[in-house]
Order: C-alpha cells, then sequence, then structure tokens
C-alpha cells in the first residue's frame, strides 16, 4: 500500500488536506443546501363578531359572545397560518387559513394549489382551467371575455359557476365541521392540543418550536386534501364551459392566457400571481 512507504510528516500533510477538502466538501454542500428555517412565532389573538356581521360593530350592533372566536396564530418561513375556533354554542367549526409569504421562491410545507396546471400542455385547457380556478376563488381573470360568448353562453357559464360555488361551499362548510379527510382533521385536533399543553415560547423554547411546526405541517396536509376536493368542482367548471364554447371561439381563450401567463415573467403561474393578475 502507498501509506506504507510515507514518513510521518508526509502522513500528517496528507491529513491536513483531506481534512481541508472535507470541510471545503461540506460548506459547497450546506452553501447549496441551507438548513431549513424553523423559526416560528406563535400569537393568539380575538375575533370579534357582531350580532349582525355584516354591519360593524357599535353600540347598537355589539358583539355577540357566541359568534366571536379566538385566533391561533403561526408564522413561520413559508407563510401564516391562522386557526380560528368558535364557541360550541355557536356551532361554527375550526377555521382555517393560510397566507403563503410571496417572496419565496420554494416552500418547506406549503403546496401551491394551483401547481397542477403548470402541467397542463394544451394552452387552451390551461388557459380554462386558470379562469375556472379565478372564478372558484371569486377573481373572475375574464378570460372568456376573449370568446364573446353569446346570451346562450353567458348563461350557461353562470350556470356551471354557480354549480361549481355551490360545490366548493359545501366542501368548505364539511372542512370546517371536520366531517371530510377526518385522520387528518384527526391528527391536526391532536397536534394543537399537543402545542397548548406545552409551556414556554416558540421563539425561546425548541420544543414548544417543533410541537408549533406539527401543527402547521398537519393544518397544511389538511388543507391540501380539502384542495384536491375543490378541484374536482373547478375541474366539473372547465368540463361545462368546454362544452358551451364553439371550435372558433376556443383558440381566443387560449391566446388570452397564454397572453395573462406573459404578462409574469418571474415564474409560473401561482394562486397569488392569479390573484393579482385579476385585480390588474
Amino acid at each position: 500500500m502507498l501509506g506504507l512507504y510515507l514518513s510521518t510528516a508526509q502522513k500528517i500533510q496528507v491529513g491536513i488536506v483531506v481534512a481541508v477538502l472535507s470541510l471545503s466538501a461540506y460548506e459547497l454542500y450546506t452553501g447549496l443546501h441551507p438548513a431549513p428555517d424553523g423559526t416560528v412565532a406563535s400569537w393568539v389573538e380575538s375575533r370579534r363578531v357582531a350580532t349582525d356581521p355584516s354591519k360593524p360593530i357599535s353600540a347598537s350592533n355589539p358583539v355577540d359572545p357566541q359568534k366571536s372566536g379566538v385566533a391561533t396564530l403561526f408564522n413561520c418561513y413559508d407563510g401564516r397560518l391562522e386557526i380560528i375556533e368558535y364557541p360550541p354554542a355557536s356551532g361554527l367549526g375550526m377555521q382555517l387559513r393560510f397566507e403563503p409569504d410571496k417572496r419565496r421562491k420554494s416552500y418547506q410545507l406549503y403546496k401551491d394549489p394551483t401547481a397542477w396546471i403548470a402541467s397542463i400542455k394544451d394552452s387552451y385547457h390551461r388557459a380554462l382551467t386558470m379562469a375556472a380556478y379565478s372564478a372558484a376563488a371569486k377573481r373572475p381573470l375574464g378570460v372568456l371575455n376573449s370568446a364573446s360568448l353569446s346570451k346562450e353562453q353567458l348563461a350557461g357559464e353562470k350556470k356551471a359557476r354557480e354549480s361549481m360555488l355551490d360545490e366548493i361551499a359545501r366542501f368548505d362548510e364539511e372542512a370546517r365541521a371536520g366531517v371530510i379527510e377526518k385522520p387528518l382533521h384527526a391528527a391536526l385536533v391532536s397536534a394543537l392540543a399537543d402545542f397548548r399543553k406545552l409551556p414556554g415560547d416558540t421563539m425561546k423554547s425548541s420544543t414548544k418550536a417543533a410541537a408549533a411546526r406539527k401543527v402547521i405541517a398537519a393544518a397544511l396536509a389538511y388543507m391540501d386534501a380539502v384542495e384536491k376536493r375543490r378541484d374536482t368542482a373547478v375541474n366539473g367548471y372547465v368540463a361545462a364551459v368546454d362544452k358551451l364554447l364553439q371550435d372558433g371561439q376556443k383558440p381566443k381563450v387560449a391566446t388570452a392566457g397564454e397572453a395573462l401567463i406573459n404578462r409574469w415573467k418571474n415564474g409560473p403561474v401561482t394562486a397569488p400571481v392569479l390573484a393579482a393578475l385579476a385585480r390588474s
């Protein structure tokens, strides 16, 4: 073996070189694969609801304790999670909201609900799906305006859209009640209970922060499963509108969709981007 013929000094030199190379390789790896940011801030806020929720809180429209809830918030690398819980007498189930951090190019746990749109190769069906998803979020993109729909087609589109929204509303209500995706909902409730049992601050206690991350992961997993159910309603709308459109109208929809995508140069069209395009 070569090592048998090296002097002690030479062996030390080789050892130093190997150590330096190993350190350089480690630094390169950690530079390309930085450790995930596990920082989590958590706090609680009240969610006061007036007797008549459609009007502001006032002396003549006081807070209704049975409708008012408490929100537990988690701020992490991916964004902000809000879990709102209401008194049992309200009959309202747990409500989840997640606002992704728009500065991120990738996420640790969050899955963009529109990511599947990018896999659609046909520009017409991609545009129609973009329009459907935006309509489901009640932020119409106006893609169908390019097709100059007839009165009959407009009526058919409205019927399909209302059917989609009704189905999504049903899914959302079932999600709040926890009657769908029960194992995932139970995992979320359990993770939240475990988090609350622990003392301390998530910014000071690694144990509390780890428990908070479990809540976030459980909530996002549940929301993702519910979102996939919503996709079935979106796909139903796409199929219905596709039947309404004539062959000469479909290329116009495709062109309008491509024009929207071309306005966004920084990457795939995501849920926040669709919202921004709808407002523009």
